[in-house]
């Protein structure tokens, strides 16, 4: 069936009928498929010169010694059921595919070789599908993925032919592997072939599965860091090497507790994930990998001070290791980032957490924020997985506050203040600010602004319990670098 545009609903196609229906070809540049019912009949979408807009979209597809959907151009697939319990492939690929909200779902028996998705070109993203009892949940050869947000269970043939639930044989670009949950395997979660530098097996789930990794890949060490397996007494040693050789699998800094969302990076400078973890990291040299993890509870023994409350707890890493990086940690919707938010990092020399007091609030932004290493802070070589907690810190009242304004009467917010030469806040959308001061005495602050000249105050506190109203307005408003003559006169209305 071919077209300029193809658009199909709710088709039967049956086996007995032929069982094939090709749609593309030609002239085609889109083609969608939807709410069909393929019941052992299989879905080609063919090639053509500029399709580039297929979807497959709420179909079902029952497998008979088939393939259930079988594409050679991109095409995107979403809240589709394939069920291979009759052995098959629910989707098999030679170009980018874009698969979400999808259900895979095998025959549970070893003597039936069923498998979810085959790919064998192109760089694909799967998320958010659930694979079950398969032979293999995902084949690559040829290709790169994105495997991110799944669900695998029960997949895998502990039999001969022995197979994992994940299975690599050759990788183009990188085969990236995070925030999947991986559990009752009855084989290896991943086999490898080859181009085991290429894998990134990061951020994950594994429950009870009857083995770890395995790599054929004599050059190559096989990334499996930083994943969360049940608790210390499921991790695997930290490096297994293949024989006779210097490479392997590396298992090293398995996190230390359940987590709600991971995300990392194996190129750029910069990973944006406040929406998802709840981290931004930019600046980054040095890294050949970077990453964050939004943990759902302490990675460590040691407790938090009893002087603060949990806002979240991070894991937050870079390899390499890193020689920059900055990283803003964002609060959440019930616990935001206010003047009494502080940063700790698990302090692996002293066995204890300890405070990040260079660390710089943001809340106009919502964010706190360290330029590393702090000082004192996480050094580089700590940066290669450090646990953080952003917290809310008790016992203190933001004694100084007030309102930032320009020398013409009018609020200014995302000012940076500064006491005393470290502590920092930045003022919100209105101007408003509050900042604490820990000790009485003569604090000097400074308000300062891109495209504005620096304003500096003091103010003596006696009392830290009290609350002492410092705006920067008139003398001490903020004047820009070079103002222009309606400013000049905006200034003598409004003050003279």
């Amino acid at each position: 069936m071919t077209g300029t545009t193809v658009d199909i609903n709710t088709l039967s196609v049956d086996a007995s009928a032929g069982g094939l229906l090709t749609v593309g070809g030609g002239t085609t540049t889109s083609a969608t498929v939807t709410g069909c019912n393929f019941s052992g009949g299989v879905l080609t979408m063919a090639a053509a010169g500029a399709s580039a807009t297929n979807t497959v979209a709420t179909c079902t597809f029952t497998t008979k010694n088939t393939v259930g959907l079988n594409t050679a151009v991109a095409t995107t697939v979403t809240g589709s059921t394939f069920n291979t319990t009759a052995a098959g492939t629910g989707i098999t690929s030679s170009a980018a595919i874009t698969a979400s909200g999808d259900t895979f779902t095998g025959s549970a028996t070893t003597t039936v070789a069923d498998y979810g998705i085959s790919l064998t070109g192109g760089t694909s993203t799967i998320g958010t599908s659930t694979f079950t009892n398969l032979y293999t949940a995902l084949t690559i050869n040829g290709a790169g993925v994105t495997f991110n947000g799944n669900t695998v269970t029960a997949c895998g043939n502990a039999a001969s032919p022995a197979t994992a639930s994940l299975v690599v044989t050759a990788v183009t670009g990188t085969a990236n592997f995070y925030n999947n949950n991986i559990t009752g395997g009855l084989y290896n979660i991943i086999s490898v072939a080859a181009n085991a530098n290429l894998v990134n097996v990061m951020g994950n789930t594994f429950g009870t599965n009857a083995k770890a990794a395995s790599s054929a890949d004599l050059n190559n060490t096989l990334n499996v860091t930083r994943n969360y397996w049940g608790g210390a007494a499921n991790n695997p040693a930290s490096v297994t090497l293949v024989a006779g050789t210097t490479a392997g699998i590396n298992y090293g800094s398995p996190l230390g507790a359940a987590f709600t969302a991971s995300v990392f990076a194996t190129s750029g400078t910069s990973l944006t994930a406040a929406a998802t973890v709840g981290v931004n990291i930019s600046g980054v040299a040095g890294a050949t990998s970077f990453g964050a993890t939004a943990l759902s509870a302490n990675p460590v023994t040691p407790a938090l001070p009893s002087n603060v409350t949990l806002i979240k707890y991070f894991d937050v890493f870079a390899n390499g290791p890193a020689t920059a990086a900055t990283v803003d940690f964002y609060g959440t919707t019930a616990s935001p980032v206010t003047s009494t938010t502080g940063l700790y990092f698990y302090n692996a020399a002293f066995g204890t957490w300890s405070q990040v007091t260079s660390a710089t609030l943001n809340t106009f932004a919502g964010y706190c924020e360290v330029v590393l290493p702090g000082t004192p802070g996480p050094s580089f070589a700590q940066f290669t997985g450090c646990a953080f907690a952003l917290v809310n810190i008790l016992g203190v009242s933001p004694v100084i506050q007030g309102t930032i304004y320009r020398a013409n009467g009018a609020s200014l917010g995302g000012v940076t203040l500064t006491l005393d030469g470290t502590t920092r806040v930045t003022s919100d959308a209105n101007g408003t600010y509050q900042i604490i001061a820990t000790t009485t005495g003569f604090h000097t602050i400074m308000a300062s602004e891109t495209g504005y000249r620096n304003q500096t105050q003091t103010i003596d506190v006696t009392d830290l319990t009290a609350t002492y109203p410092l705006d920067f307005m008139g003398d001490n408003g903020l004047v820009p670098n070079a103002p222009n003559v309606s400013f000049v006169l905006a200034c003598i209305n409004k003050w003279s």
